[in-house]
């Protein structure tokens, strides 16, 4: 209720505050059109808090509200004070850092993400990037996950980086707009390259680059670093490596709420699944309340960085990967991506339906047989 509580001597401080601005235009001559509009708005804003206040007073007396009466008692809140002037110059000031705990500053804060177009752009690069279906079978992010840059700048996700910009981990905040309740809840960060190549299989695997669970975030949490707060941390952060030849890779960070407070063992890095994660442990995708997503590729000026990460995290040299079966046995074929073998898989069913009407004509098998095979195959470089 410390929340509740707060919040509640806000609206009555601004209802006083109200109060005392209408007496003081109330005193003053009016001459102008303007001041008579301005007189009316202070009135109109002082009678609706006015109003909130007494909705409100039989509500803050439950000791111990319902959901429903909380959800009623913020809707209050907010209604009385969103169109204070003092609030929004507040807000424009400070963004609501420091002081989410109000209802008042998370709509706001909300508010701001949605119309600037932030729900729309991470929605849209996760479904660019093919992060829904390959990691996912769908998402519906309700909260900014945001990654600051060593300046302590933010980016737009999506973006292609240097892989030598996250030697160290960057600083990751999360902004929760809409807590079930005012108790703490707990949270699991995890980091996982979409696109690691797998030379046995020849295929992409995801890779974990670092796991921590149970981090405890309020919503006064939202300039808390996740990767320097409170929690279980199981893997430590693995710098970004993207090997030659290997293209983009797809670096997802991926924060999830908890059902309750879990004990795990660390899991392998190699051959991680997050679908097969989530279902282990009985949590819905829905349950992804953030997300954020980094791309990265092997250069030239980046071949030593890339090259050391390798020997020292995998004991061992990066690998190189060309587009061509190559005769140097050190290099690896690239595997093809999801959306080729998606591709490859629909010339294949549509050329299978072909030869089943063609064989109802009596088309010779042999030649069937020698037109399949200029089909080709996903894993075979033309």
């Amino acid at each position: 209720m410390n929340a509740l509580a707060s919040s509640s001597r806000c609206v009555r401080q601004n209802a006083r505050s109200y109060a005392t601005k209408a007496n003081k235009v109330a005193q003053t001559s009016v001459s102008k059109p303007s001041l008579v509009a301005h007189e009316a708005a202070v009135a109109f804003l002082a009678q609706h808090q006015s109003r909130c206040m007494d909705k409100l007073k039989p509500l803050q007396s439950v000791s111990d509200p319902s959901p429903a009466q909380r959800r009623a008692i913020e809707a209050y809140e907010i209604s009385a004070q969103v169109n204070d002037p003092d609030v929004r110059a507040e807000f424009k000031r400070t963004e609501g850092a420091g002081s989410m705990d109000r209802p008042v500053m998370r709509h706001l804060a909300e508010r701001k993400w949605k119309l600037e177009g932030g729900l729309d752009l991470i929605m849209r690069r996760m479904y660019e990037n093919k992060v829904v279906p390959d990691l996912l079978p769908d998402l519906a992010p309700t909260n900014p996950l945001t990654i600051h840059l060593p300046r302590n700048e933010s980016f737009e996700p999506g973006l292609t980086l240097l892989a030598s910009t996250f030697q160290s981990p960057p600083r990751l905040t999360f902004t929760l707009f809409n807590p079930p309740s005012d108790t703490v809840g707990k949270y699991t960060l995890i980091v996982l390259d979409a696109d690691h190549p797998e030379t046995i299989t020849h295929s992409y695997s995801q890779r974990l680059h670092y796991l921590k669970t149970n981090i405890p975030l309020r919503v006064t949490d939202d300039q808390t670093d996740l990767f320097t707060s409170a929690g279980d941390e199981l893997l430590p952060w693995e710098p970004l490596a993207p090997p030659r030849g290997s293209s983009r890779h797809r670096y997802t960070f991926v924060l999830l709420r908890q059902p309750a407070s879990v004990a795990i063992q660390a899991p392998p890095r190699q051959g991680f699944n997050l679908r097969r994660y989530l279902a282990d442990r009985g949590v819905s995708p829905a349950s992804v309340v953030g997300l954020n997503l980094v791309k990265s590729e092997w250069t030239a000026s980046t071949q030593t960085y890339i090259d050391q990460i390798w020997r020292k995290f995998r004991g061992k040299p990066a690998p190189i990967y060309s587009n061509r079966i190559a005769t140097n046995p050190e290099r690896y074929l690239v595997p093809p991506r999801s959306a080729e073998k998606r591709a490859w898989a629909i010339r294949k069913r549509a050329w299978d339906e072909a030869m089943e009407k063609f064989a109802q004509v009596g088309l010779d098998k042999q030649v069937a047989s020698e037109a399949e095979g200029a089909l080709g195959s996903p894993n075979v470089a033309l």
